[in-house]
């Protein structure tokens, strides 16, 4: 996934003779627009907000607005968001990315943050609130409970 803005500048903080994003996407960037609050481009399970780029490429239109305003466009196995990443289009985005490459996602409550470490998954409670473990995560619980306090730790293997 290559964001917005990408390939934006040189080392010397110029816009590229080639215009971005240049070698990281077969595209040209040839128009932006920084959207005023409130403006945005309905899309569905997303919006567009805040920053739309417009770019002359072969690429495919993955995701778009109902307008027509794409937000992603897909080259193969790489994506340009020419959206501002919102939470909903960093989701969807990412899940589809996820899914192309065979990795398995779980979507996790507020607070929760996971880490592997060899056979173990580490599942810590960030938040104020009492979360539960998600289902999808799988393994056995070794330690802790299914339902995480604030600050809570559990460990699966």
């Amino acid at each position: 996934m290559i964001g917005p803005r990408s390939g934006s500048r040189t080392d010397e903080f110029a816009i590229p003779a080639g215009l971005p994003p240049g070698a990281l996407f077969p595209a040209k960037v040839v128009r932006v627009e920084s959207l005023r609050p409130g403006l945005t481009h309905p899309g569905g399970d997303f919006a567009i907000e805040r920053w739309l780029e417009h770019l002359e490429t072969d690429a495919e239109a993955e995701l778009a607005a109902q307008d027509g305003a794409v937000a992603v466009w897909r080259d193969g196995n790489r994506r340009y968001l020419a959206a501002w990443p919102t939470a909903e289009l960093a989701r969807i985005v990412m899940a589809r990315a996820a899914a192309d490459a065979g990795l398995a996602t779980c979507t996790l409550p507020a607070g929760l943050r996971v880490r592997r470490a060899g056979q173990h998954t580490f599942v810590f409670n960030y938040s104020a609130q009492p979360a539960n473990l998600p289902t999808d995560l799988g393994g056995q619980l070794v330690l802790g409970e299914a339902c995480l306090e604030p600050g809570g730790v559990a460990v699966l293997a």
